[in-house]
């Protein structure tokens, strides 16, 4: 596609994939970190092999990992040269103690990287990652220490951030998109400048390391959704370990189920009820809830795909009766976006994993009904679901209806699992017999070799 010299590196192969062009790919890093990060020129020399400086490799391997749905690292592009971001939790320092200083150090470590690199350890698994959410159970950590000298923290800074952080989220369901966990770790910087340098006593401290926590969550959600799983799982165990210095067992069990929601997206279904299990653990006698409502149907999601019928059906029973105790003066703001929609979409999933589209197509089309339009997101994810549903049960033109109901929303929507859920449906649609579903597949390859 490119006049190229005969010794090219992979950088050439991954824009063959994307088809684009070396002026495109810097378009798209001046989009993505803003005007000037790279010359419109620049990748034509890295095309013949040359290394860019600082971290300007990190910001390629995360617009490739982006746009391609797939983590992409520094050394795949150049082989021979490493990642040199800083691992915000580098080897040694996965299990604690988790004293409130290492945790601080964390917490900056992960919101200098600002998202912009790809390349970091893959994602935990098995023992170590088990080990990590027995650690949040048991453990002791030391307290929240007050801080008598630097810029006073006021209940009013942390409003401030509580409202931040709630923006964020909303940006995140409507839009996506890694600006999403950039303005999030923006903010992290300053609340870890708080942490190190401000004036507080121990309670306003311990507001400040939750603050921390939810913006790491929201940080550690959006990498995983843009298919860069290691940084996400790294942000989300920085945030455990915020939220348990806090002392917030609630926000601590949601995230270690995040956590175990990640692992089933890549086959770890025994892992991630391994974690949900202690995460229920932690919270105790909860009676009610969206929280446990969320670790219920998350776990109904794991059995289903560990093809275990009968558990996933009680887990989801669970999570309904856990959502009609949720009493919404009581539940946390990060907890607000589970509803009956939510759970009737998980159920129908599940349900679809099982291999039972009947049920699944009739769970989704309540579920998209329900939803709050600003979902945009959830209702992509879940139109695409609903299409595989309706090709399992032979309904080619209802599955076609529901892929341009999600392809209308790919203007809008940023998300790495959105479009690897389009790639997905356009394999099963290739191949009919039909030029409506002929017509989807173009489509979404369209769609899915641009951007989304």
């Amino acid at each position: 596609m490119y006049m190229t010299p005969a010794r090219v590196p992979q950088l050439t192969a991954y824009l063959d994939r994307l088809r684009w062009s070396p002026e495109r790919l810097a378009r798209e890093l001046n989009k993505t970190f803003g005007a000037g990060t790279v010359s419109a020129k620049a990748p034509y020399g890295w095309l013949k092999g040359s290394f860019p400086r600082g971290q300007v490799p990190e910001l390629v391997a995360a617009v490739l990992s982006d746009r391609l749905g797939t983590p992409v690292e520094v050394g795949h592009i150049w082989p021979g040269r490493r990642n040199q971001a800083e691992d915000p939790l580098p080897e040694g320092q996965i299990n604690p103690p988790w004293h409130a200083e290492q945790v601080a150090s964390s917490l900056r470590r992960l919101a200098v990287r600002r998202g912009t690199a790809a390349a970091i350890p893959p994602p935990l698994t098995g023992e170590p990652l088990l080990s990590v959410a027995v650690d949040w159970l048991t453990a002791d950590n030391s307290p929240v220490r007050s801080r008598a000298t630097g810029t006073e923290v006021t209940p009013a800074m942390l409003r401030h951030l509580a409202l931040r952080a709630a923006q964020l989220r909303q940006l995140d369901e409507s839009h996506g998109g890694l600006v999403v966990a950039d303005w999030s770790s923006h903010d992290l910087l300053w609340v870890t400048t708080l942490i190190n340098d401000g004036a507080y006593d121990s309670t306003l401290g311990r507001r400040l390391y939750q603050a921390a926590a939810e913006l790491a969550l929201i940080a550690g959600w959006v990498f995983s959704d843009h298919c860069r799983h290691g940084a996400g799982q790294r942000a989300l165990l920085v945030g455990l370990r915020a939220a348990k210095l806090a002392g917030d067992r609630q926000l601590g069990a949601y995230i270690l189920s995040c956590i175990a929601y990640h692992l089933t997206w890549h086959g770890h279904a025994s892992d991630a009820l391994r974690l949900l299990r202690i995460a229920s653990k932690g919270l105790g006698r909860a009676v009610g809830g969206r929280v446990p409502a969320v670790l219920a149907t998350r776990r109904a999601r794991a059995h289903a795909q560990l093809g275990e019928k009968s558990a996933c059906t009680r887990a989801l029973t669970e999570a309904a009766a856990s959502l009609d105790g949720a009493r919404d003066t009581s539940e946390p703001p990060w907890s607000r976006w589970v509803s009956q929609a939510v759970l009737v979409a998980d159920a129908g999933r599940a349900h679809l994993e099982l291999g039972n589209p009947e049920k699944a197509e009739q769970n989704l089309m309540s579920s998209l009904r329900q939803l709050d339009a600003n979902q945009r997101r959830n209702h992509l994810l879940h139109s695409t679901s609903l299409a595989q549903a309706r090709l399992m049960l032979g309904q080619v033109d209802g599955a076609v209806a529901a892929a341009r109901q999600a392809l209308a929303l790919t203007s809008t929507v940023e998300s790495g699992r959105a479009r690897q859920r389009l790639e997905s449906l356009r394999r099963s649609l290739t191949g009919y017999d039909s030029a409506l579903a002929r017509a989807s597949v173009e489509q979404i390859r369209e769609v899915t070799a641009c951007r989304l």
